[in-house]
């Protein structure tokens, strides 16, 4: 290898670790948010039809209860 080639060799291999190094670090820091955000799916998967409904999606004349923090109090 030539001195050229070497330097680009090992520049592109510190870039590769350096990014993996990273990454990992980056799993490692946002791990104990993965439950709470699949359980914030999950709760907003199953209660996204009630929230179609509410909003006018089932009847015309269905009423849901009344929105209380919108109040002007």
């Amino acid at each position: 290898m030539s001195p050229v080639v070497s330097s680009a060799f090992f520049r592109r291999i510190f870039t590769i670790v350096a990014l993996a190094l990273l990454a990992y670090a980056l799993v490692l820091i946002l791990q104990p948010f993965f439950a709470p955000i699949a359980w914030a799916l999950l709760i907003a998967f199953l209660l996204h039809p009630l929230h179609v409904g509410c909003r006018g999606g089932w009847v015309s004349g269905a009423r849901c209860p009344p929105d209380y923090s919108r109040s002007p109090h």
